[in-house]
């Protein structure tokens, strides 16, 4: 695996440190955090070698946690966060444990086999978040930390606070986008897709416009996006309320991070279940 960001203290005090791991199909992140100090002491991502079958990412995994001694540590806690798109929101109504296979077949196919069958228990918006990964992924995981919580990111995204006023937040990754629409009080899209080009993001986010009358609405974005980028220049020929996501009031961070863009890391750190 590629290393792109490794921001971490000299000394780690795992007893009293909680883990928080963003698993994705782009790569993984993990951040560190003392909880009674209300602070994070740092940040880690590393990226997937894209050039090989996704089938090898359990072991691309199992040599990463090899390799980092820190990773073998024995946390507090430990919380993972599945950003993976085989994902489906099922309201309490229509809700049948005894289905979850078969919703998720239905809407993303069955082609795939030896994955784990997940599901996250959303309160505040009244639904069941379905969701799927890769056994050995699971495993690999599982075997490798202690006291593991895992839950999906677009249950952590629906349980957080509600944003004060309508918002496209996008969350960039190397190809694909964490996309969610808060709208009139509620959210109406929380989706992921993938992108080439620049031109496939603008499209993207038109098309989304478009599909939810939503023109003249702030967008949000967080993640791997360079400000004046060819990127960022793309989406800007058609949105003008842009603004890049801060990191959450109220913890202290790395000075080290200072030497980089908040919202480069500011959508991990949000992840934090503040458990």
């Amino acid at each position: 695996m590629k290393t792109l960001f490794e921001i971490l203290p000299s000394s780690i005090d795992s007893e009293n440190s909680t883990l928080i791991c963003e698993l994705s199909n782009e790569g993984v992140s993990f951040v560190l955090k003392n909880e009674e100090e209300n602070s994070f002491l740092g940040v880690a991502v590393y990226q997937f070698d894209k050039s090989r079958p996704q089938a090898g990412y359990s072991i691309a995994l199992q040599i990463l946690f090899h390799q980092k001694e820190w990773l073998t540590k024995k946390f507090n806690k430990t919380f993972i966060i599945y950003s993976t798109p085989e994902s489906v929101l099922v309201p309490f109504s229509l809700y049948d444990s005894a289905q979850n296979e078969a919703v998720l077949n239905l809407v993303h196919g069955d082609l795939h086999s030896q994955e784990t069958i997940l599901s996250d228990l959303i309160t505040e918006q009244q639904v069941y978040n379905i969701f799927r990964i890769p056994t050995q992924i699971y495993n690999a995981v599982q075997n490798q930390f202690f006291n593991v919580k895992s839950v999906h990111q677009y249950s952590r995204i629906l349980k957080q606070k509600a944003p004060e006023k309508d918002k496209l937040a996008v969350i960039f990754y190397t190809q694909k986008m964490v996309i969610s629409l808060f709208k009139e009080g509620k959210y109406h899209l929380i989706n992921s897709f993938t992108f080439r080009t620049a031109e496939e993001v603008s499209y993207i986010i038109l098309d989304i416009r478009q599909q939810f009358d939503v023109n003249d609405i702030d967008i949000e974005m967080s993640g791997l996006i360079e400000e004046n980028s060819a990127l960022y220049k793309e989406i800007y020929k058609y949105f003008t309320n842009i603004s890049f996501y801060d990191n959450p009031k109220g913890c202290s961070y790395p000075t080290e991070l200072s030497d980089y863009p908040a919202h480069y890391f500011s959508h991990i750190f949000a992840l934090d279940p503040c458990e």
